[in-house]
């Protein structure tokens, strides 16, 4: 018996939507990122690239791209979407340490 006919049905898609999300290369985050980076400001968020402060925060406050409260790193219309599909994929990273972190005195 195959592994792939253990995954139920809608499973595999869900994945693979997780997948292309992590990676980036999903076509509705593709399009919102290229929007909101020709808003002047930065830092941005990790995965809609909306502004943290400035001109472009306060926007983004305003169209529903704050914070969240438990992970500032997300904005809540992000983390809206991602939690209507809960799930995850594998995908590959890497990780660089440079060993003990140094804490300015």
């Amino acid at each position: 018996m195959a592994a792939e006919s253990l995954v139920p049905e809608g499973e595999d898609r869900t994945n693979e939507q997780w997948r292309a999300l992590l990676t980036r290369h999903d076509p509705s985050l593709l399009r919102v990122r290229r929007l909101l980076k020709r808003v002047p400001s930065s830092p941005r968020r990790n995965v809609c690239a909306s502004p943290f402060q400035g001109l472009g925060g306060a926007v983004g406050r305003v169209l529903w791209h704050g914070p969240m409260r438990q992970n500032p790193f997300l904005c809540k219309a992000c983390f809206g979407q991602l939690s209507k599909v809960p799930g995850g994929a594998e995908i590959e990273i890497s990780v660089v340490s440079l060993g003990r972190a140094v804490v300015p005195v």
